[in-house]
C-alpha cells in the first residue's frame, strides 16, 4: 500500500506515519509545510528510509498526487490562527486546500480519501452527540471543518471517502501540544507547581488517545468502503470533567513520589465556550470494529514519563512554569 499524509508534520499527522510504518511493505509519501519538522520526520524514521519520503509543500500548490497512491490520508489544517489576519489564509489552506487536494485525488481514479475532521463542527451544546446531530459550528475553524466535509461528501461518486470527526487529542509526540490540557497540568505537577481550576471545574471534555486516533486512520485506509454512510466519530465514547482530570494527576503524582498536588481554585471566573464535550462512537465500533485502546491513566502517564526526565536535569531555580 501507499499512503500520501498530508499534515505529516502536525501532531496528528506525525503518529499517522508511525502507524503506517509498522504495516510491512507500506510505503507513506508525507506532506507538511514545515521543512525543520519534516527533517525531524525522517530522523524519527530513519530506519524506514526506504518506505518513507517527505516533500516540502503547500495544498494551494501541490502539483499532483503520484498515481501510484492508494489512500490520501487528509490531516493538514490551520488550527488557531495567530492573528485576525490568519483567518483569511485558514480559510484558504482549510477548503480551498481541501478542495485542490480532492480533485488532484480524484484524478489518480477511485482511491481512498480519508478526511480529518473534529467535534467542534457540532458546536457547544446538544452533547453527547451522534453522527446524525446537526452541525452547529461556533468558530471560523470549525466552520472550515464543516466546509472541508461538504467538499470530501461531494467526491463519494469518485473516492472512497472516510470523515473522522477527532475528540480532544492529547498523548505524547514528537510535536505534543504542552500549552493546552492536560499536557499544561502535567508541567505543573511535576514542578511542584498547584493545578489551576477555573469556574466549577465541571466542565467536560472528551479525550482521544493521538496513537488510538492514529490507529483509525490506518483502520479505514486499509478497509473497503464502509457499509454506511462515511462519517464517523471517534472519541473516548466518555467525558471527564476538568476536575476529574487535575484528581487523576493527583493520584497519579502520588503514585510516583511526587511533591503532593495542590489545587487553586478560581470559581470567581466564568467558563467560556462549552460546558459539555463528549461523542458517541457506538457506529464507528460496529461498522469499522474500532474500539480506543489507551486509557485516562495511561495516557495522562505518558506525560510524567516524558517531562520526570527533563526536570530532573533542570536547575531548580528554572523549574516555574509561570
Amino acid at each position: 500500500m501507499i499512503a500520501f499524509v498530508t499534515g505529516a508534520t502536525g501532531y496528528l499527522g506525525a503518529e499517522i506515519v508511525a502507524e503506517l510504518l509498522r504495516i510491512e511493505r507500506t510505503r507513506v509519501l508525507a506532506v507538511g509545510r514545515n521543512e525543520s519538522r519534516l527533517q525531524q520526520l525522517s530522523e524519527r524514521f530513519r530506519e524506514h528510509a526506504g518506505r518513507l519520503d517527505v516533500e516540502t509543500a503547500d495544498l494551494l500548490s501541490l502539483p499532483e498526487i503520484p498515481t501510484s497512491t492508494d489512500v490520501v490520508i487528509h490531516a493538514a489544517a490551520i488550527r488557531m490562527p495567530e492573528s485576525p489576519g490568519e483567518i483569511v489564509r485558514m480559510r484558504r489552506v482549510n477548503v480551498e486546500g481541501t478542495r485542490r487536494l480532492l480533485q488532484l485525488t480524484a484524478a489518480c481514479g477511485r482511491l481512498r480519501f480519508v478526511y480529518a475532521s473534529t467535534q467542534s463542527v457540532y458546536g457547544w451544546t446538544g452533547a453527547p452527540w451522534n453522527e446524525d446531530s446537526p452541525c452547529c459550528p461556533q468558530t471560523e475553524y470549525a466552520a472550515t471543518k464543516v466546509e472541508g466535509e461538504r467538499l470530501t461528501a461531494g467526491f463519494s461518486d469518485r473516492l472512497g471517502v472516510s470523515i473522522v470527526r477527532l475528540a480532544r487529542l492529547y498523548g505524547i509526540t514528537p510535536f505534543t501540544r504542552w500549552s493546552e490540557l492536560p499536557g499544561l497540568f502535567a508541567r505543573r505537577v511535576v514542578a511542584g507547581e498547584p493545578l489551576k481550576i477555573r469556574g466549577s471545574g465541571e466542565s467536560r471534555l472528551d479525550f482521544l488517545h493521538v496513537t488510538d486516533a492514529a490507529r483509525l486512520f490506518v483502520r479505514l485506509a486499509v478497509l473497503e468502503q464502509p457499509k454506511s454512510s462515511a462519517v464517523f466519530n471517534a472519541g473516548s465514547g466518555g467525558s471527564v470533567s476538568v476536575n476529574r482530570l487535575a484528581e487523576t494527576f493527583r493520584n497519579l503524582a502520588a503514585s510516583r513520589g511526587l511533591p503532593a498536588v495542590r489545587f487553586a481554585r478560581h470559581p470567581e471566573v466564568v467558563h467560556e465556550g462549552p460546558q459539555h464535550l463528549e461523542m458517541e462512537i457506538a457506529k464507528v465500533k460496529e461498522e469499522v470494529g474500532w474500539i480506543p485502546q489507551v486509557s485516562l491513566e495511561q495516557g495522562l502517564s505518558g506525560y510524567l514519563d516524558a517531562l520526570e526526565p527533563r526536570m530532573d536535569a533542570r536547575p531548580e531555580t528554572s523549574r516555574s512554569i509561570e
